[in-house]
């Protein structure tokens, strides 16, 4: 998964994102965007990006965007059973 930051373009510095209020490493911005890519657990995830403000832009912060991620379904396998009928010699099933 990954989120991204829109600042204002020219802006320099960083952004730090805030997963359910794990503070992550900063992320530069370039171009007036900072991404972060993540993996996140199944269930409902509160995400915040704080921009650090530069010499010309005051820092600001996002409101709280919330991600929901539903599991993942269930791999169903097919059984084998060792006393499966099994076909005469010579004869072919098509």
């Amino acid at each position: 998964m990954v989120f991204t930051a829109k600042v204002t373009a020219g802006t320099t510095g960083t952004v730090t994102f805030t997963i359910d209020g794990e503070l992550l490493p900063e992320i530069a911005v370039n171009g007036g965007i900072a991404q972060m890519a993540t993996t996140l657990s199944s269930g409902s995830h509160q995400i915040t990006a704080a921009y650090g403000g530069d010499a010309n832009y005051q820092a600001s912060t996002s409101d709280v965007m919330v991600q929901l991620v539903k599991p993942k379904p269930a791999v169903r396998r097919p059984s084998v059973s060792p006393y499966a009928p099994r076909a005469a010699p010579g004869v072919h099933i098509q």
